[in-house]
């Protein structure tokens, strides 16, 4: 018996299990449509490379059993041609587990980029529409009574998923860049409740809830470029939850040249986290880019230390096209 599905039994005999069901990234930048369906990825800020997909994978906690694993399969591509406003179109599956929970989903989302030249920046305007599914392998739950006829039936119920977003970045004069985002993911309020199954068919008495609290974030970020290639990038990520502390999450990132990048930061939840990545293919002269970066976060709390680690890995590839 490990410590965090305890706890989530703790949880669970209350009544209640407050989630947002939205993991984060420790390199979010990859990941920021997940959040801000308006967000336009850096690789075309910076290079004007207008497709993009990738793939992450992060292990959260690695010391226990059981916890966080999450899975991510992205893409994007946008619009060039535009006559006052381009269009951007992407989507995303993602997988995500914890114990005996599994969240699942796929979304697709469109923004319209406000400007003459989205490459020299744009207001964006975002929405993502989808469907979630979330399963509770009850045999992995820890009850008060043997042969609980809760745990006899998995559990499964899916729902719609709505995000909207706005997201602003420009290019400055010498080639900087600012960019801004605000969003809201996961808008429609979500109440599930899981009931056993008696005999017959009966309903049982047993059941537990998962509710989900909309989440609200704010970006901010500035690329100051030291020659053509290379920039020192810093950022601040904002989450509020109501009736939950503001959390801040100050990051800064060096790419060095057109081929490699490290990044260091830390948040007010006691976390330090890094990464590290290479870039390849452009430098073999063709039209695009392949990323790959490792991410590493340790917690600084009684609890987090227990826990362990969390590792993160992302493979992307964008295409000028």
């Amino acid at each position: 018996m490990n410590r965090i599905i305890f706890i989530t039994f703790l949880l669970a005999i209350t009544d209640f299990l407050y989630s947002q069901q939205l993991p984060l990234f420790t390199q979010y930048r990859e990941n920021h449509a997940l959040i801000n369906p308006a967000t336009v990825n850096s690789d075309y800020m910076l290079y004007e490379y207008n497709f993009s997909m990738g793939l992450s994978v992060r292990s959260q906690w690695v010391d226990q059993k059981d916890t966080p694993r999450t899975g991510v399969f992205r893409g994007e591509y946008i619009v060039k041609d535009t006559r006052g406003v381009g269009l951007l179109f992407g989507g995303h599956l993602i997988n995500d587990r914890t114990g005996p929970t599994i969240h699942s989903g796929a979304y697709a989302r469109v923004a319209g980029l406000i400007s003459d030249d989205p490459y020299f920046g744009a207001l964006s305007v975002g929405i993502s529409v989808g469907i979630a599914q979330y399963q509770v392998k009850t045999s992995g739950l820890f009850v008060l009574e043997q042969g609980d006829i809760l745990t006899q039936f998995d559990q499964s119920q899916a729902a719609p998923d709505v995000s909207i977003g706005l997201f602003y970045y420009k290019r400055l004069d010498g080639g900087d860049n600012i960019y801004a985002g605000l969003s809201s993911p996961q808008i429609i309020g979500l109440d599930l409740t899981f009931r056993g199954q008696g005999r017959g068919g009966a309903e049982s008495i047993g059941e537990f809830r998962i509710k989900r609290n909309r989440h609200y974030f704010a970006l901010f970020g500035f690329y100051k470029f030291l020659d053509d290639y290379s920039f020192i990038e810093p950022s601040i990520w904002v989450k509020y939850v109501e009736n939950a502390p503001i959390h801040v999450d100050a990051n800064i990132r060096y790419q060095m040249s057109k081929n490699f990048w490290i990044g260091l930061g830390a948040s007010s939840s006691k976390t330090a986290h890094g990464e590290i990545g290479v870039l390849i293919g452009d430098n073999l002269g063709w039209g695009g880019n392949i990323k790959i970066g490792y991410g590493y976060d340790h917690s600084f709390t009684s609890v987090g230390a227990f826990f362990g680690a969390t590792h993160e890995i992302n493979v992307g590839f964008t295409l000028d096209q």
